[in-house]
């Protein structure tokens, strides 16, 4: 089973019910035990568009990248006002019209006091090399699968 790799530190399990109206995923967090998605109230037409592969992509760069980047901040001694990002996600077709995702823009506002810009700076530099996720993805994410009929 590929969860008895060892290595492999996050699992993350999920369970479909209602007719595939409700989507279970439990984390194993302790802030963030469950995530539910309930579409029985939706029309097919809103479902299409609901893509929460590409908001959970976008979710976990914002996640990851920030929290590094306020951990260096705070290492740095710095004083953090607020932080505020977003990311936003594209797609495309390839040749043989399958779509995948190609792109991630991620954006970043820290509100810092003036001295704490020389931090800042040091830690943007630090960061343009990008967080676990964000440095993780362009280098490529080897999944295997394991499917079977029960």
């Amino acid at each position: 089973m590929l969860l008895d790799k060892p290595g492999i530190g996050v699992h993350v399990d999920f369970r479909r019910e209602n007719d595939g109206n409700v989507l279970h995923f439990s984390t194993g967090a302790k802030s963030l035990p469950e995530i539910q998605i309930d579409w029985s109230a939706l029309s097919k037409e809103e479902r299409t568009v609901e893509h929460f592969g590409a908001r959970f992509l976008c979710a976990a760069v914002l996640a990851c990248y920030t929290n590094t980047f306020a951990n260096a901040l705070i290492r740095e001694g710095a004083t953090i006002k607020s932080l505020v990002a977003r990311a936003s996600i594209q797609k495309e077709k390839d040749e043989i019209f399958r779509t995948h995702y190609t792109r991630i823009a991620l954006e970043l506002e820290v509100g810092l006091a003036d001295q704490d810009e020389p931090a800042f700076k040091r830690v943007q530099t630090e960061l343009e090399l990008g967080s676990l996720v964000t440095y993780s993805l362009p280098q490529g994410i080897e999944v295997e699968h394991a499917i079977r009929r029960v």
